[in-house]
């Protein structure tokens, strides 16, 4: 993941001032400073749904629970996982998740912060 500063930042105390450089940090501080507004994604970072990460889970665990077929984008963002199929928003935010007649909506506060899901 890397980002691009839209304003100038203290990082660590060390002024880092606004010159169209690519930064890499930590990935926290990445969303933090994207989430404040104080920077773009130069490259996103890759979106995990829940379900991915449960069944990773159990299978690092030794507890294999279901086989799942994901498939990603070129952003590396998750476009099918068994039968569900995801939209992204214009902020590559995902923003809904189909499985036939189930829509399940991602919604969002003012913020961009993840606030629930609604289903129709």
């Amino acid at each position: 993941m890397s980002i691009r500063l839209l304003q100038a930042i203290f990082l660590s105390g060390v002024y880092t001032a606004v010159d169209g450089a690519t930064l890499t940090l930590d990935a926290s501080l990445e969303a933090d400073l994207v989430g404040q507004g104080k920077a773009v994604w130069v490259t996103k970072p890759p979106l995990r749904t829940g379900l991915v990460d449960h069944a990773s889970e159990h299978d690092q665990m030794g507890a294999k629970i279901a086989s799942v077929s994901v498939t990603y984008d070129a952003s590396g963002r998750v476009v099918t996982h068994d039968s569900w199929t995801l939209t992204y928003d214009a902020n590559g935010r995902a923003s809904s998740q189909t499985n036939g007649t189930v829509t399940q909506t991602f919604v969002y506060n003012s913020n961009g912060q993840f606030t629930g899901i609604t289903e129709t």
